[in-house]
């Protein structure tokens, strides 16, 4: 009896696999790879079937669902909760047999196309709806297709503001050219007015146009506070999905009232040839667990999640800061020791990743957020109440062409969320900043501390469509945080705030160290207020309107500036308010290359010094190699390095990345640095 007992647990420990294949049927076992010769048994189907069956294996038992080759189709997310769990000795893994070729998928393909004699394509789009989501995005051949617009090219400005319908709710209108919003559209309630404000932009539907005054009004308010949601004077917008501007190669609209949608061919693309896709879910994958009974112990290695979608509502959409109202096409909440590796995540219609309240030691590595509606990947909830989010680690991971629906999302946005890491990634080509980390406005109480963003590249930061942002973005009092090692280069706003470092409102204990930044529009380092932040150690170079600045004078010390090499070729050293000295700077080099003499606002060297200030600095020339190509090395006689510079090794941001980029399409007029 004890030999049989011991041979039952010896089976129970050898690891199963189930596979899972679109040839494959349900029915069957999948613990076979391919069909039996009698087409018996086989590999399963599904990812619900698979889910399915692994839950049927012994938890004390290693399972894998290994997924071949293809495009397995969801219309709803695959859930996954506190059964699917698996242990440190018996972990649950869900594994591509080809890395890049097993595709989860939130569309349908679009067939039935005709050619009308326009020259545009035609197909009937009531086979789409079925009660599921008809979203705003169509992807043509892999590549995200626009609605058309006025204007085709660049933006419409705002005339002048006009008085709210309720002062209470905040604006919901404004003043136009001529001629620039009209009073009769087709299919008007689809147009959208995407106004463009500070930090963020709104999505409105129209309530009514008087042509006579020129005014247009939505369904309602951008934001209740004025300087959030306001239409200022000469304030951009677009008017999208427009029947009458359509016709540009690669425009695509929904005709409701014909029940049918156009697309008008690319150079090349025929009937034959153009695969047309549109996504029917917001969300592929869902992992939730509770804090009694977490999922634990999942691993997702090499599967690609795309094409999930997002539709605007009846009465339009704005959030106030970041858009992370928008879901993830993968989501986790409530979980513990969960790997994503080696995955992709692409063409969405909000954020890539969400890793939500109560989420623990989760690893992101080697993987590929692209096409993102709004941002790449949420850490943490917004909630300081809420059980935050811990150990969470992003490493290696490429977050490119984010911003594409919600032009303020974020690449990696960290919450009320500690002891997370963003190490070694390139998060590149989005319309706001690249890391946002803390989210408590001011001194009050934030779950936001010791989180680390090193080594990591950060390039077309902002693209000159919003303001007030920063590649690396903090905000509120998060001790122990920790910005370090970072490159970051060609950051540029609209029309303020396209900054390098940005500690925002209260952000404190925060050190900022050996970081590359160039190329700002703004300053390189801004601090709005907050306390006792270190910056040390870094190179800030070529900032456009100022190198440093710094907004508010508080009673505390808001922070030590030193170390750093301060080097530029044209405008002034300092922008904002450095009047008081709740601020310390010493052994800093600062050197303009144009010859034109040096000044801290309106005072020269002698002067500032004898504030107090910059003790043991210099006016100096660094040294370095090729500051004009990016290369900020220095040699070996530079006099920041006799001072006590510590080189810090960062990559060549000239040299071409460890892997091929993808190349995302524009959504927006962009303005480059």
């Amino acid at each position: 009896m004890v030999g049989w007992m011991l041979g039952v647990l010896v089976l129970a420990a050898k690891p199963v696999t189930i596979h899972v294949s679109v040839t494959g049927n349900d029915a069957w076992s999948g613990r076979l790879a391919s069909a039996n010769a009698s087409r018996t048994d086989g590999p399963v189907a599904s990812l619900v079937a698979a889910r399915d069956t692994v839950r049927r294996v012994d938890a004390s038992t290693p399972a894998t669902v290994r997924l071949q080759p293809g495009v397995y189709q969801l219309t709803a997310p695959l859930r996954l909760g506190p059964e699917d769990s698996g242990t440190a000795t018996a972990p649950r893994e869900w594994v591509a047999s080809a890395p890049g070729k097993v595709i989860v998928d939130g569309s349908r393909r679009i067939s039935g196309w005709k050619t009308l004699p326009d020259g545009s394509w035609v197909a009937p789009w009531a086979t789409l709806d079925a009660g599921l989501l008809a979203a705003d995005q169509l992807f043509v051949n892999g590549r995200r297709a626009l609605r058309p617009r006025f204007p085709a090219d660049g933006y419409a400005r705002v005339v002048d503001r006009i008085p709210p319908t309720d002062p209470a709710q905040g604006f919901d209108g404004f003043k136009f050219a001529e001629n620039a919003v009209r009073a009769a559209y087709r299919n008007p309630e689809d147009v959208e007015v995407i106004a463009f404000h500070n930090w963020t932009m709104s999505r409105n539907r129209i309530r009514a146009v008087d042509p006579a005054a020129k005014t247009v009004r939505f369904r309602r308010p951008a934001a209740a506070a004025a300087y959030l949601g306001d239409y200022v004077p000469g304030g951009r917008y677009l008017v999208e999905n427009v029947y009458e501007a359509f016709g540009r190669p690669g425009e695509w609209y929904r005709d409701r009232s014909a029940g049918v949608i156009r697309y008008t061919p690319r150079a090349g693309e025929t009937l034959a040839n153009t695969e047309f896709r549109i996504p029917l879910t917001e969300t592929l994958l869902k992992v939730s667990g509770t804090p009694e009974r977490p999922v634990h112990h999942l691993a997702f290695r090499g599967l690609t999640f795309a094409r999930t979608g997002w539709a605007l509502g009846p009465e339009g959409h704005m959030f106030y800061q970041a858009e992370i109202d928008q879901p993830g096409t993968v989501g986790f909440f409530g979980v513990r020791d969960i790997t994503i590796d080696r995955c992709t995540v692409t063409q969405t219609g909000g954020y890539g990743l969400e890793v939500g309240a109560d989420a623990q030691r989760v690893n992101v590595s080697r993987s590929v957020f692209s096409d993102l509606g709004a941002g790449g990947i949420r850490i943490g909830p917004t909630d300081v109440n809420a059980i935050p989010t811990k150990y969470v680690t992003v490493s290696d991971c490429d977050v490119v062409g984010y911003g594409r629906i919600h032009a303020g999302g974020i690449a990696v946005w960290i919450g009320q969320a500690a002891y997370n890491t963003v190490r070694g990634c390139i998060l590149a080509d989005g319309t706001y900043s690249a890391v946002s980390c803390g989210w408590t406005w001011g001194y009050g109480p934030s779950a936001a501390h010791h989180n680390v963003i090193e080594g990591n590249r950060m390039s077309q930061i902002g693209q000159g469509v919003l303001s007030d942002m920063g590649a690396v973005y903090l905000l509120g009092t998060q001790p122990g945080t920790v910005v370090r090692g970072n490159v970051i280069y060609d950051v540029d706003a609209e029309h303020y705030g396209g900054w390098g470092l940005y500690t925002d409102e209260g952000s404190s204990g925060v050190v900022l160290e050996d970081n590359l930044v160039f190329r700002t529009k703004h300053a390189g380092f801004h601090q709005h207020y907050g306390k006792d932040n270190i910056v040390r150690n870094n190179v800030f170079a070529y900032g456009v309107s100022a190198q440093l600045q710094r907004t508010r004078a508080e009673a505390h010390r808001s922070f030590t500036f030193e170390g750093n090499i301060v080097f530029w070729d044209r405008g002034p050293t300092l922008n904002g308010n450095w009047s008081d000295t709740g601020f310390q700077t010493q052994r800093n080099v600062y050197w303009r290359t144009d010859g034109e003499p040096i000044k801290f606002q309106d005072q020269d060297w002698a002067t500032w010094q004898g504030r107090g200030l910059d003790a043991e600095s210099m006016i100096a020339d660094p040294r370095f190699r090729r500051p004009e190509a990016g290369d900020f090395r220095l040699a070996p006689t530079s006099p920041a390095l006799k001072m006590g510079f510590r080189p810090f090794p960062f990559l060549d941001p000239g040299r071409r990345p460890r892997r091929p980029l993808p190349e995302v399409p524009r959504a927006w007029p962009v303005v480059r640095p």
